[in-house]
Order: structure tokens, then sequence, then C-alpha cells
């Protein structure tokens, strides 16, 4: 049903119909898109810049305040003069008031900046005078500095400073993390403008400060912010990308005179992401509204083929001769008008094709009973057993059992105009038929007889098995083979049903033979036997034919178990 209808004009007129729309819908939501994503990129790149712009603010801010300090109390409160003392008389690092100037002038950076974690001074002979503002514990005060990698490398370079990505647990007491290190020389104040280096202080800011300077931005940014120093080197980055993200070339924010530079990079598929999301989820709701119009379209077209191709269908099977099949009409529309006529059709039909059979089964009865008629069942009786007898005096007792079994068989036959016997009934008529054969090929044929012994009460049309049994012997075995067999079983098929069987060991025959079998081309016998089997228990219960070729061929039926009484009433409501 679902392949016919998907090749059907209906389906064609709705699948162009939604793919019109959904083009048009496409082309104008491309175009939308496509200027919003301009304007999208436009505002996305403003927010980039702004927040690159605070991070040097910030950046500058904090070089300028450290920068200024430094300018500022190293000359009134002599922390350059003292350091270039303690360079000169190393012992004078642990007087009391060296100690407390150097550690007045680190808490002074430290109230001069709230991001600041440490400011640390370190003079010449590794002398280290610390303050801290957190709770993380000031610098270990053995720790080696001067030779610490990261200070050495600076204090054997001529720079006045440096910014530097680091973290100080490794000569604090403890520590929070990650900090941008600011290292910065201080100079001997007799010996300027010649710089002769006196000492080194460190502060440290905790990344997190610089993250917070654009704070403001981060829930929308989609780039990365990064801090490079003079030599190029990296110290800082926001790190919203994998490092394997592709980027666009980096915008350059030169931070004062500092040498530092803040870079924005921008994704290369920042805008496309937010784009596709934006397209995604406007082809969804696009989409959404199309479909369900289409599904609207869709149902009742659906509908209306699918009840046209039911009428068709049924119009098929009442060719196929199933007069039987009734289409249900549920709609008072043209289809069900339609439906209405073809079953009162139907129904006539079928009556009219029923009382034509019954009338030519009334006219065979009568022409059977014209023919017995016309003998006289007495004389027949009589002359087969005064044969019987003369065989048997004769001393030949096949021929006396031969004649015997056609008088039984003869008079089983017209005894009784009963169209349903029983099961044990019709066994013995297959019993005398079978001994008429053995009487003709003796031992060159063998037959078997199989019946369940619960079975035999049970009903079957009479002289229903004998045909078979017949075709199986004249064209099963029309050559004769060693080992040829007829066997006749009946058993029970479950659901309520009796299996009835007739098979051999003979020919065979092809799928075109079984066709003509059944047509009456080549035999009236299976035709028949086909024909009463379906107008008294219908399709469900049809002759089944199995034969391959040199192996033999199996037939067989099913019938309800029911009694002769029950069988007559259900074939009586059948030809009614």
């Amino acid at each position: 049903m679902k392949h016919r209808f998907f090749s059907s004009t209906f389906f064609r007129i709705a699948l162009i119909s939604f793919v019109t729309i959904v083009a048009a819908v496409a082309i104008t939501v491309g175009v939308a898109l496509n200027i919003f994503s301009q304007a999208l990129d436009e505002k996305q790149r403003v927010i980039e810049g702004q927040a690159a712009a605070k991070l040097q603010k910030y950046v500058l801010g904090q070089y300028t305040r450290i920068s200024d300090m430094l300018n500022y109390t190293s000359t009134r409160t002599g922390v350059a003069a003292r350091l270039a003392a303690i360079a000169q008389q190393p012992d004078r690092a642990y007087r009391y008031a060296d100690i407390q100037a150097l550690l007045s002038f680190a808490e002074m950076v430290l109230s001069s900046d709230a991001d600041i974690e440490d400011c640390i001074l370190i003079a010449q002979n590794g002398a280290v005078y610390s303050q801290t503002a957190t709770q993380y514990g000031d610098a270990v005060a053995s720790y080696d500095f001067l030779n610490d990698p990261l200070f050495r490398a600076f204090l054997a370079s001529d720079s006045g400073f440096r910014f530097a990505h680091d973290n100080p647990v490794r000569y604090k007491i403890a520590s929070r993390g990650e900090v941008i290190t600011i290292l910065w020389s201080i100079y001997n104040p007799a010996r300027l403008p010649r710089r002769e280096r006196v000492g080194l202080l460190i502060v440290n800011v905790p990344i997190d400060r610089y993250e917070a300077a654009y704070g403001d931005f981060s829930g929308v940014m989609l780039g990365d912010l990064e801090i490079y120093d003079t030599r190029g080197e990296k110290i800082y980055s926001s790190g919203n990308n994998a490092p394997d993200t592709p980027m666009d070339e980096p915008i350059l924010y030169p931070v004062g005179a500092t040498g530092l530079t803040v870079r924005s990079l921008l994704p290369s598929n920042m805008i496309r992401e937010q784009t596709n999301a934006l397209i995604q989820r406007s082809v969804f709701f696009v989409l959404l509204a199309v479909g369900l119009s289409f599904v609207v379209i869709f149902v009742a077209v659906y509908s209306y083929n699918r009840r046209s191709q039911r009428l068709i269908d049924h119009m098929r099977e009442v060719q196929k001769g199933r007069l039987d099949r009734r289409i249900a009409v549920r709609k008072r529309d043209e289809i069900g008008v339609l439906g209405e006529a073809l079953n009162d059709m139907t129904e006539k039909l079928d009556t009219y094709i029923r009382r034509t059979y019954q009338a030519e089964l009334a006219a065979r009865d009568s022409e059977i009973a014209l023919l017995q008629s016309q003998i006289n069942p007495h004389f027949l009786f009589n002359s087969l057993e005064n044969l019987s007898m003369l065989a048997a005096r004769a001393h030949n007792d096949a021929l006396a059992d031969l004649a015997a079994d056609i008088g039984r068989l003869f008079r089983i036959s017209i005894r009784s105009r009963d169209r349903i016997v029983r099961i044990e009934d019709e066994l013995e008529y297959i019993r005398l038929y079978i001994n008429i054969h053995v009487a003709r090929f003796g031992p060159r044929l063998q037959f078997g007889v199989q019946a369940d012994e619960a079975l035999l009460a049970r009903a079957i049309p009479k002289l229903i098995v004998q045909p078979l049994v017949e075709n199986a012997v004249i064209h099963g075995h029309r050559v004769l083979k060693p080992g040829a067999r007829v066997d006749v079983s009946i058993e029970a098929a479950g659901d309520g049903r009796i299996r009835v069987s007739v098979s051999d060991n003979g020919a065979g025959m092809t799928r075109e033979r079984i066709c003509e079998a059944l047509s009456g081309s080549a035999s009236i016998g299976l035709p028949n036997v086909a024909q009463r089997i379906r107008l008294m228990f219908g399709d469900e219960c049809a002759l089944l034919i199995e034969s391959a070729v040199g192996e033999g061929t199996r037939v067989s039926f099913c019938l309800p178990a029911m009694t002769v009484e029950e069988m007559n009433a259900h074939v009586q409501a059948a030809d009614r």
C-alpha cells in the first residue's frame, strides 16, 4: 500500500508543492541570515575589541602604578640607596633599620594596588624581604632566588622590567596558583644614569585578576586574549578556544611604551558557528511550520488515495472470483457511494453464481439418480454374489474376494444420498477401492492407510478421498517402478482441524503440470475435489499439492473437526 501511494499522482503533487514551499522559504531565510550574520560579525568584533582594550588598560595601569611608585618612594624612603649599601656591605642586609625600611616599602607596594598578591625585594647578596596580602604566606627566606631559572635569566639581561607567567609555589610557603610575575630592576641612585643593578623587585598578580579586568565581556567573548612581552613570548592567554582552533590574523593592542602587546584572536569560524546555530534553529521552526502544513495535505491526500486503492484492490479480488469479500464503507462521500455499489453488485453476483451452481448440482444428482434407476440394484448385487459363489466353488479365492469387494463398493456408493459420512465409513470405501487395485497390480504397488482412531467418528464429505487415491494410482504410478507406494493419512492438524493427505512416490509433477491438473485440462478429479472443498469450507481449507519431479506427490487438505450432524448443518449454511 505504501509503495503504491509513493508512486501515485497524489504523492507527486504533494511532493512538488512541498519542495516549492521549502525552496522559497530556504532562499528567504538564507538571504535574511546572511544579512544578520554580517551584523553579528561586526557586533562581535566590537565586543572583542572592547575586551582587549580593557585588558590593555589594566596592564598599562599596573605598569604605570608600579613605575611611579618606584620612582617616588625609592628616592624618598632610600630603598634604592639601602639596597646599594647592602650590595657594598652585605652585613647591612640584617640590620633592623634596613629590614624595616625595605619591608615598609613592600607594604606600600601592596597597598597601592589591591590586585597585587606578593611584593618581594631581593638584595644583591640574595637577602629576601617579603610581604604578602593573602593567607598563603610569605616567600621562603632561605630560597635561592638569584639561582632560580626565571630570575637568573632576567638578571642576566639588561632589561629594566619584565612580565612573566609563573607559579610561585616553589618559593612560597603556600600558593593558590598561577600568577603574572612583574620583575623590576632597582638601580644604584648614586650611579645614575648608569644602570648599576643593586636589587630586584618581584610583584605577583593572580592570573584571575587579569581575567577580571575584562570580566564584563567574558560571557559573550568568542575569541582569545593574549599578552606577549618584548621578546615575543606569551605570558598570558584567556584560553577560550582549543590550541588547534583555526584563528584569523590577530589584532594588536600595544601597551604604551612597555613593549607589551595585547593580542585579540578571533576564531575563523567564530560567526559561522553562531550563524549555523541560528540557522539550525530557524530552519527547524520554518520546516516545522512547513511540515505541519504538508502533513495536513499529506494526510488528506493519503487518506483519499488509500481509500481509492482499497476500492481497486477489492475490485481485483472480485475479479479473481472471491465474491464473499466486502469492502468496509465508513464515509458517505463519492468513494463511499462507489463502495456500496460495488458491495451490492458483488452480493448479487455471488447469489447468482451460487444458485447456478446449485442448479448444476441438482441436475447432476438427477442424472445420477436416473442412471441408478435404470439399473436394478438387486439384480446387480445378486449377480455379483453368484459370481463370488461360483469363484469360491472353483477355488478361485482371489476372484471371489474381488467380486465381493466390488459388490460392497457399489452398495456403499449408492446406498445413501448423504453428502457427509463418518471418516470410518470413508476409509472402508477406500480400503475396498484399494483391494481392487491390489488384485490388479499385486505386490508391485503397495498401499498404506493410517488414521487416528480418535477421529474415526468425525465427519468428512462422502467420496472425497477416492479421487485423490485414483489420481495417485493412475497418474503418479503410470509406469510402475520397484517400491511403488500410495499412502493415505488422516490426522489431527491442530486448531480444531483434521488433515487428510494422499501421497505417492511416483513420477511427480512440475509446477506447470500442477496448474494443468487443477484447471481440469488433464483430469476432472482434482478440480472437482478442490471445488467441493472450497464451496463447503472456504479458502482456508483449500487443496494443497506438493510435488517434486522424480520424487513423488503429496495432495492434502484440511477440514473442520465436526460430527456428521454439525458438518451437514455447516454445508447447508454454506449452500445458502
